[in-house]
């Protein structure tokens, strides 16, 4: 009788033990990230539109429009992937990390693939999905789909390779 008393609520938590032990398996550190991206639509908000007075209203406007005749733009950034990035959404955006208006919920994850899922709020909301996937503990592809308030969407592609074991001497944290 005491063994099933404390089997019974070990078999019912093994489950979820296993699924909190799955996270993605990539090397911890300094990678660079290679990625384009491919605006579509207007990335001003609406609400932020109507406050801006016509001149500039139409300025702004002229630069997305000149933006997006250019597209896709090919970027190259170098980012810190730490345990806790791991656990919050691995190669997320370094402005989501620093942003508390962003939460990141990480959606479906395993030694090879994690899926999260960015809401930010505010002046500038916007949701974003995610997607990495390992090509080996050293490099990373995926995607994220930036949908903005207005309707516009920035899609990015990106492929990640790992440099080093230091983040020294790197700004995004």
């Amino acid at each position: 009788m005491q063994i099933s008393r404390v089997m019974g609520p070990m078999m019912l938590a093994l489950p979820l033990m296993a699924l909190a032990g799955d996270s993605l398996d990539v090397k911890l550190g300094l990678w660079e990230i290679s990625y384009s991206t491919d605006i579509q639509g207007s990335l001003i908000p609406p609400s932020v539109l109507e406050k801006m007075p016509p001149a500039q209203r139409a300025k702004m406007q002229a630069e997305m429009q000149k933006r997006a005749a250019t597209q896709p733009k090919n970027n190259v950034h170098k980012s810190c992937v730490t345990a806790e990035d791991i656990k919050k959404g691995a190669f997320r955006a370094s402005d989501d990390k620093e942003n508390p208006q962003c939460k990141t919920t990480v959606t479906a994850q395993s030694h090879t693939l994690q899926e999260a899922t960015v809401a930010c709020t505010g002046e500038e909301s916007r949701t974003s999905h995610m997607r990495v996937e390992m090509q080996g503990r050293d490099h990373v592809e995926g995607r994220v789909e930036n949908i903005v308030e207005g309707g516009g969407k920035v899609m990015v592609r990106f492929s990640g390779r790992w440099v080093s074991e230091s983040c020294a001497g790197n700004d995004d944290r």
